[in-house]
């Protein structure tokens, strides 16, 4: 029997209506993690489940995605209902989902969390650690793959808008093992060479295609870096733990040039604006100094320059014979101040002679006057001390007889004191201390 021979297109049909017409699975519950998942714009979504060992492609056209109670996002694990054919254009095996329901997080998206939580505690993502932009970066370090388009579209936004600037790249690993130590060693290898920025930056891809990006130690090592260090990993629903941890995170490679390199043109046409700008400030300038010189030049000084400084000349010799003049009135008056000053000295001299012979003689009498004064006033003296001597109370204490004093007054009559009064006797040796027990008028 001959062997039938196939078109590609009649064997893909023929096993898409084999499995569209196996009863067992048309309408199955498929558990697994979603990874590689688009929601696109026209509301399908396109992903692929998968577990330790396999993965499948999947659609979900929007008409079931639209009655979802859940929103699926990476890494989610999930169970679905759908139903298993081919794509026939790419011959593609494929779940069509018609039903979906969470089965919890993925092992990739747990870990993704747990470490995001751990470094952003450590406080590996605060703003204050964060590097500013360069404005005019001259120099850039771009780690990624050699190839691709990523690289391609970065190289060639920098060129555009940006070409006074030298650009290295750092050709690495982006995905698989290996990756992240690959990229580690870069980085350090660029910040050694004091690049003004770093750009980090790859295509789109699932979560395991970027799971790289992940790595602590990578993490660590950007969080350590003395250069300013932008990301742009992969589309712009992706984020990796590089994203959070670099100074600035652009959505997508092609972003991230753009973001770190100002537009040449752009440059050029505010240079532009402002060589306008100051040209009419320079020109208003001008015309003002050349006002101020034209009022200036019509002063007679530049006009009749040399009458004006013979005229000068002439003011100058008056005014030198009349210096002339006031010296020799100067001199005069110095030699007449000389002669007054030598009068005056024999004056002074004369008069002071005179005066202290007349102070000399007035001292003498002052001090003989002095003299009797002071003798008159001694007689007069001693004969009040002998007077009050005489009249004196301690005399008469001495005689016997004494002073009785009351709250230290004398007393003058029996009405000033009262009975068992505490009184004081003053006699001529001291004092006695007396009660009164009765009186008399």
């Amino acid at each position: 029997m001959k062997t039938p021979v196939w078109t590609i297109s009649s064997l893909v049909r023929y096993l898409k209506n084999s499995l569209e017409n196996d009863i067992n699975i048309q309408s199955i519950l498929v558990k697994g993690e979603i990874s590689n998942f688009t929601n696109h714009r026209s509301g399908h979504l396109y992903f692929s489940l998968k577990d330790s060992g396999s993965k499948l492609n999947c659609v979900m056209f929007s008409s079931y995605a639209s009655k979802l109670k859940i929103t699926p996002k990476e890494g989610m694990q999930v169970i679905v209902q759908a139903k298993i054919s081919l794509y026939e254009p790419q011959g593609n095996l494929q779940l069509y989902v018609t039903d979906m329901q969470s089965d919890g997080i993925g092992d990739l998206y747990l870990q993704f969390e747990e470490l995001k939580k751990k470094l952003s505690e450590e406080g590996l993502f605060a703003l204050e650690h964060k590097k500013a932009i360069p404005t005019f970066p001259s120099r850039i370090a771009v780690i990624s793959a050699r190839t691709g388009a990523a690289i391609q579209d970065v190289l060639s936004i920098i060129a555009r808008r940006w070409p006074l600037c030298e650009v290295k790249l750092y050709p690495s690993l982006v995905q698989g093992e290996g990756a992240s130590t690959n990229i580690i060693k870069c980085l350090k290898e660029a910040d050694e060479s004091q690049f003004d920025i770093i750009l980090l930056v790859r295509g789109g891809g699932s979560l395991e295609d970027l799971w790289c990006f992940n790595n602590e130690e990578l993490a660590r090592t950007i969080y350590h870096l003395n250069t300013c260090i932008v990301t742009g990993v992969g589309h712009e629903t992706d984020t990796t733990l590089v994203d959070y941890v670099s100074d600035y995170r652009c959505p997508t490679p092609s972003a991230a040039a753009e973001f770190v390199t100002p537009d040449c043109e752009e440059i050029k046409q505010n240079m532009e604006h402002y060589y306008q700008r100051m040209s009419v400030i320079m020109n208003a300038k001008l015309m003002k100094y050349r006002e101020s010189w034209k009022k200036l030049s019509d002063r007679p000084l530049f006009h009749n320059s040399e009458q004006l400084i013979q005229n000068d000349k002439i003011r100058l010799m008056m005014v030198i014979k009349s210096l002339e003049k006031s010296e020799k009135r100067v001199n005069d008056d110095r030699y007449r101040l000389e002669k007054k000053k030598e009068k005056l000295a024999f004056l002074a001299t004369s008069l002071v002679s005179a005066s202290q012979h007349d102070i000399a003689i007035k001292e003498e009498s002052l001090e003989r006057a002095i003299d009797k004064y002071i003798q008159k006033n001694k007689t007069i003296m001693n004969e009040n001390i002998s007077l009050l001597d005489a009249f004196s109370p301690l005399k008469i204490l001495q005689r016997g007889y004494a002073i009785a004093m009351h709250d230290e007054k004398a007393i003058r009559s029996i009405k000033e004191v009262s009975v068992d009064d505490v009184i004081e006797v003053v006699v001529n040796d001291g004092n006695i201390r007396a009660k009164v027990m009765g009186g008399k008028m």
